[in-house]
């Protein structure tokens, strides 16, 4: 194996024939689409790029930043060395009990060092068998085979999570095979999902794994089992990106010294969407979260993202005729569209739409791409850097609202989405009055009527593809979540009509419009509810129709009912339904503002 030496040592001949060696040798020997498991071969030879510049050969190794054999001692909680920066998120002890010790002594105790071990290891069985893990994914801890056996806990790296239980990995027996009998895995239940969307989950990467077991002392052969360079081992490194990436793992001899593992045969072993090649380590973008710890994702290319959205759009559309998110705010260039799409599918809790359009502008047109899901550059990324400066100056689309989207104000104006449990309590039944000549709503759950209401304080509907009928009262429990909008009773789903609906005593239906600014329901949504009425035999002329100024018998023909796909609805029967409701003494026409 070459030895590095310092540049100066190098004639520039030499130099470039070292280069044009070490090309041919990769072309030829290494196809780096058949390494599963690369490591960071592009720091080692420097610029953290594609490995091409030789002129930082040396200074790219020296730079690292080391935890080795000789400065830890898994037995001590005063390292000779301090950890690295990058690494106390991922490399930690590990406790059998769920709650850390006190702290107890100070700086200025000669018995300092002690109380520290005992804080760090509670248990007189933890100091006496301690356990450190390394935590390569949200879920996943590399440990010593005697710790993978027990359930012990950790500090999640993130202050709101707190402590988590992680239990046994168990492996199969194939991978138990190739499995070094020295080291073992635990799983963090209940670590928290990282989402792309609010429906697509996925657990983060906290550090790297290397094949290279000791890049500093020479030895940067990846099918090499064991450092053949002399000095210490080194276990873990802090790259020029200050990412942590591990060599080889700490065991503690019976001889009282300390073994460093390499972790090569792990890439028989762990799942394959750790296995992670050397393209996607030099490109992977970094999230940081509001307290500073880091996680990374494999880059992804604006065309996928831009396919995803266009996929979610396709979800989040219902079969011509009902109304949608994408039906409702469909402009020629799909702002207004993808910012609807994105309040319906934010995984940090349905922020208002107004901020997205702008935002997502900006990460699609940015140059170069950076690499990053939409969500992830918004709150992990550059985007959240553009929302706490509010730079108004260059937002693309002016409106009022645009100057309200600093990151505070943005987080905190959320849309509730009903869960399962709240959609249900709000299932309405409708039901002919004793005499048949007015329908009475009533909760399905409760048989409660609903509640009587008036023209300035209306319920809110929305009525389902399967003919279900919701309704709630937009003030309900607004103290915690200020007023309901429509998409929040389906999550955003589509629906077949959405609006207000009024209520006399004993929950007497009296009226009812479509007043939705989220779905934005036409003349279909109003023939289909009327021929829905009819077709249950309720007297659909008992209640006020209420539409816009522009719906008349005129609307009705110009509409495309041969579009309409809805299962139990024809053409024919819709149109006459539309005449028939238009042109009747109960339809009433006003303007409306669509603010829910």
């Amino acid at each position: 194996m070459m030895k590095y030496l310092p540049s100066a040592q190098w004639s520039i001949t030499t130099l470039v024939l070292t280069c044009l060696l070490t090309f041919l040798f990769n072309r030829i020997f290494i196809d780096p689409d058949d390494i599963q498991f690369q490591s960071l071969r592009s720091q080692l030879r420097g610029g953290g790029g594609d490995g091409d510049d030789c002129g930082n050969l040396t200074s790219s190794i020296t730079n690292y930043d080391l935890l080795t054999t000789d400065n830890f001692d898994p037995n001590t909680a005063n390292p000779d060395l301090t950890i690295p920066e990058c690494l106390p998120d991922v490399f930690f002890p590990l406790r059998r009990t769920g709650e850390r010790a006190k702290e107890i002594g100070d700086d200025n105790n000669d018995d300092n060092e002690q109380q520290q071990h005992q804080q760090l290891f509670p248990t007189p069985v933890e100091r006496n068998n301690p356990c450190w893990g390394m935590l390569i994914r949200d879920d996943i801890i590399l440990t010593t085979s005697q710790c993978s056996q027990i359930t012990l806990f950790f500090d999640f790296p993130d202050e709101k999570v707190g402590s988590i239980e992680a239990n046994p990995l168990i492996l199969e027996e194939h991978e138990l095979e190739k499995m070094d009998p020295r080291l073992g895995f635990l799983k963090a239940n209940k670590a928290p999902d990282h989402h792309y969307f609010v429906e697509e989950s996925t657990k983060r990467t906290r550090m790297f794994l290397s094949l290279i077991s000791n890049p500093v002392n020479g030895n940067g052969n990846e099918d090499d089992d064991h450092n053949n360079g002399g000095g210490a081992d080194v276990l873990m490194t802090c790259d020029d990106r200050n990412r942590p990436t591990a060599h080889n793992f700490p065991v503690d001899n019976t001889n009282g010294t300390t073994e460093a593992v390499p972790l090569s045969h792990l890439a028989h072993v762990v799942p394959h969407d750790i296995l992670w090649k050397e393209r996607d380590m030099a490109t992977a973008p970094v999230l940081v979260d509001d307290h500073g710890h880091r996680s990374w994702t494999k880059a992804v290319s604006l065309d996928a993202e831009l396919k995803k959205f266009s996929k979610l759009m396709d979800e989040y559309q219902g079969p011509p005729g009902s109304v949608s998110i994408p039906d409702a705010h469909n402009d020629n260039k799909q702002v207004s569209k993808t910012g609807a799409l994105c309040e319906a599918v934010d995984p940090r809790g349905h922020r208002r739409q107004d901020c997205f359009k702008n935002y997502f502008f900006r990460w699609r047109h940015a140059t170069p791409f950076g690499g990053m899901h939409f969500f992830d550059w918004l709150d992990f990324g550059e985007g959240r850097d553009l929302m706490e400066t509010n730079d108004t100056e260059t937002m693309i689309f002016h409106k009022h609202s645009d100057l309200k989207c600093f990151r505070e104000s943005f987080d905190r104006k959320k849309v509730h989405y009903f869960d399962d449990e709240e959609r249900e309590k709000h299932e309405v039944v409708l039901k002919p009055s004793e005499d048949g000549r007015e329908l009475v709503a009533r909760y399905k759950r409760s048989d409660e009527p609903v509640p009587e209401n008036y023209e300035d304080d209306a319920h809110l509907y929305v009525w389902d593809l399967e003919n279900k009928l919701y309704v709630v009262d937009h003030n309900w429990d607004s103290v915690k979540y200020g007023k309901i909008k429509h998409t929040a009773v389906l999550a955003g789903r589509p629906a077949l009509s959405a609006g207000e609906v009024y209520f006399g005593k004993g929950g007497r239906l009296t009226g009812i419009n479509w007043s939705s600014g989220h779905y934005r329901p036409g003349i279909t949504a109003v023939s289909t509810l009327y021929q829905w009425m009819k077709n249950e035999g309720f007297n659909a002329t008992s209640l006020n129709w209420m539409g816009r100024s522009s719906w008349n018998t005129v609307k009705c023909l110009k509409n495309d009912w041969d579009n309409v796909k809805l299962p139990g609805y024809n053409s024919t029967s819709l149109l006459r339904s539309c005449l028939e409701v238009t042109s009747g003494p109960m339809w009433f026409r006003k303007e409306e503002e669509d603010d829910r």
